[in-house]
């Protein structure tokens, strides 16, 4: 059970009824675990609040909240003329609305807000998130040592995935592409190929189908690593980050591609 000190303006439960957001008589917003938790956790929570009756995060200034129907630790406020949504305790967005100004419900990417006797809609940007998880996810890969069984560690994919549940709400294709190069380079294919599928890459998925198939079927761990290290070169390159590319390309054993990185393209003849 969940003790509050004071009494409770409104409350909401997340998606996965894993978190009780509550808004107190004194203006603030507290986030208590449950006993049913099924959120990912170590995203922004310290290790020293996984006490189910403790507050996660306290927020000064709130009158109402709501929890996004699909995303679990996602969730909006609002309060002394603004709307706000965070990731746990990322905040991803503030909009000024009027003082008086309720939020109160929060679906895939729009919030519902009831203004002078009207219901608005404010359509929230999400690819924020997916950019605060990526980032996460690369300084959480190199905290930790290096993947003993596949090319990804296990924590590192549960951002990746976390990033993928939120993208789902809606974004636009060039997140996607953001979300499906930093997963294929953080060894996280399945989020990789996902990403790509929205958007139609052929040429990325054929690099995911290639770097599975180093995963599933490379048995020899030297070529394994060379033919991962050439997956690699070739998406840096891609994306014009030549200078990472380069040592990839001579740790595959393709000395000319790095030769072809660095000569210039030759002009095109005009026809006669």
């Amino acid at each position: 059970s969940v003790v509050h000190s004071s009494g409770i303006r409104c409350m909401d439960l997340s998606a996965d009824k894993g978190r009780l957001v509550v808004v107190d008589k004194n203006a603030q917003c507290h986030t208590y675990r449950t006993a049913a938790e099924r959120f990912i956790k170590a995203l922004d929570e310290d290790e020293d609040t996984k006490d189910t009756g403790g507050s996660l995060s306290t927020i000064e200034g709130v009158v109402s909240v709501a929890c996004n129907s699909v995303v679990p630790d996602l969730y909006a406020i609002s309060g002394i003329g603004r709307l706000a949504v965070y990731l746990g305790s990322f905040p991803l967005y503030v909009q000024t609305i009027a003082n008086d100004g309720f939020v109160i419900g929060f679906a895939r990417n729009c919030c519902y807000l009831f203004i002078r006797d009207e219901i608005s809609v404010f359509t929230v940007p999400v690819s924020p998130a997916v950019r605060h998880l990526i980032t996460k996810a690369r300084s959480l890969a190199a905290s930790l040592p290096p993947p003993t069984d596949g090319f990804c560690q296990e924590e590192v994919a549960a951002v990746y995935r976390k990033a993928l549940e939120i993208a789902n709400l809606q974004v636009p294709a060039s997140t996607w592409r953001d979300l499906g190069s930093a997963a294929l380079l953080g060894g996280c294919l399945d989020v990789a190929r996902e990403a790509y599928l929205r958007v139609m890459d052929v040429a990325e998925l054929r690099l995911v189908e290639q770097a599975q198939d180093i995963l599933y079927h490379e048995t020899d761990p030297a070529e394994k690593t060379k033919r991962w290290a050439y997956i690699r070169a070739e998406m840096l390159a891609r994306l014009g980050q030549y200078a990472q590319a380069g040592p990839l390309y001579l740790k595959a054993g393709k000395p000319n591609d790095v030769i072809d990185l660095a000569m210039p393209a030759s002009p095109t003849m005009p026809s006669t």
